[in-house]
């Protein structure tokens, strides 16, 4: 997987290039910014499910928790992902995200001030992860028990990195699937919690309302989803400011910069490096390779972000940047649907750690995630204090 790394390469090689994936095979990425964002935005063409309505990706062998959980608003086309996605945008929309904010930031304070100040720690495990996964679940309602397997699950895909990992993470699917069943039982005999899940749960009866395996789903994409990404933002992104301690200064002087300094990082580290992969519906020319239907293809997020026919110094870190129009969240129909939350905690979770520890510093190397498709740490060590 080296040449997926290698974004030099990729820009070189033009902008869609050929590639072989585990499970999902020979796949076209499309590198460059432009052809990145037609991808992105023909959601006629290019589909998340095949000519037979399959998703693209999932093979008959993998174990039906992770088939029912594949059946999400991510692997869907419209007029089906519209009707799965209309059921939680309300709770996304920038007016609810912007009265999380004091409550984001309480939590964010505890969690720091449960950090010991004489020992390092690993800001990964106890404030990076910690933050986002308590965030959704909050958000979703889910009572302490479920939470608990959902991070046993998280951390399970954070390993990812071949065949026997991949075969490793069925069991905590399982159990979080189940899990999420439970939650409904007990919403339906009036012992839930309040939140976005008792809301789905409630709004079943109406036309419009989702199945139990659809709530399921939707709950287990909305909590890995909610968590991963903006876990891997929130880290990497302390590991980048701490190696511009001049840059963080100003930062603290004025509450102005911390949002484009939260984008820029979104450009530069790229949190998704890829999309799920794509089927060709109809065939044709796109970007000088002639395509055929049933040909599969991804955007690489990464590559995209650094291309220097699109941006000034794509391999600089400014955070300053104006305008930073990055495809971090991606583009189109299926645009992130937690963009200004995934916002709000990395701005909240970086400005209130540099605050309240000014002087930290490393107390060892960071330890990078190995997951395809997915930046991130996996360990950083410091010292608070």
């Amino acid at each position: 997987m080296r040449k997926l790394r290698d974004l030099e390469y990729l820009h070189k090689r033009g902008p869609l290039v050929p590639l072989r994936l585990p499970i999902v095979g020979r796949v076209h990425f499309a590198t460059h910014h432009d052809a990145v964002s037609a991808l992105l935005k023909d959601s006629d063409r290019f589909r998340m499910r095949d000519t037979k309505g399959r998703v693209v990706g999932l093979k008959w062998w993998m174990p039906q928790a992770l088939q029912r959980l594949a059946d999400n608003m991510l692997s869907s086309d419209d007029p089906q992902h519209r009707r799965l996605r209309q059921a939680v945008d309300d709770a996304f929309a920038r007016r609810p995200v912007v009265d999380m904010a004091a409550s984001v930031k309480q939590r964010a304070n505890d969690l720091l001030d449960d950090l010991s100040r004489t020992e390092p720690v690993d800001l990964v495990s106890a404030y990076a992860s910690a933050l986002p996964i308590a965030v959704i679940a909050d958000l979703i309602g889910l009572r302490q028990n479920t939470r608990a397997v959902f991070f046993e699950a998280a951390q399970h895909l954070d390993g990812v990195t071949g065949a026997l990992s991949f075969l490793r993470m069925f069991g905590p699917l399982k159990r979080a699937q189940t899990a999420i069943g439970d939650e409904i039982i007990a919403i339906r005999s009036g012992g839930g919690e309040p939140g976005l899940l008792s809301g789905l749960v409630e709004g079943q009866g109406g036309e419009s309302g989702l199945t139990d395996n659809e709530i399921i789903a939707m709950a287990f994409l909305l909590l890995m989803a909610g968590q991963a990404t903006t876990k891997s933002l929130i880290s990497l992104g302390i590991n980048e400011l701490l190696n511009r301690p001049d840059e963080v200064t100003k930062l603290r002087e004025t509450s102005t910069g911390w949002p484009l300094a939260v984008e820029e990082l979104l450009r530069y580290c790229a949190p998704v490096q890829m999309t799920k992969p794509r089927k060709v519906h109809a065939s044709g020319d796109f970007f000088g390779t002639e395509l055929k239907i049933g040909d599969t293809l991804m955007a690489h997020i990464a590559a995209a972000n650094r291309d220097p026919a699109y941006f000034d110094a794509p391999d600089e870190l400014h955070l300053d940047r104006k305008p930073n129009r990055h495809v971090g969240f991606g583009t189109g129909v299926h645009f992130c649907l937690g963009f200004q939350l995934a916002r709000m905690e990395a701005k909240i979770a970086l400005q209130t750690l540099f605050e309240r520890f000014p002087n930290m510093a490393r107390a060892g190397e960071p330890e990078r995630l190995k997951t395809l498709g997915q930046a991130g740490l996996s360990k950083l060590p410091v010292q608070l204090n």
